[in-house]
């Protein structure tokens, strides 16, 4: 998996990528962009 840890990109091991849960709440920026874009979301 790659990342971007500006102004690089680096390779993480999927493992490490997912070792924490990272929760974006229902309201963010992002996910209402993402669901402009037509990207789905799985709800």
């Amino acid at each position: 998996m790659v990342a971007l840890d500006p102004p690089d990109v680096l390779a993480v091991p999927l493992a490490e990528a997912i070792a924490e849960t990272k929760n974006v709440p229902i309201t963010s920026d992002i996910l209402k962009t993402a669901r402009a874009l037509g990207t789905c979301m799985g709800d």
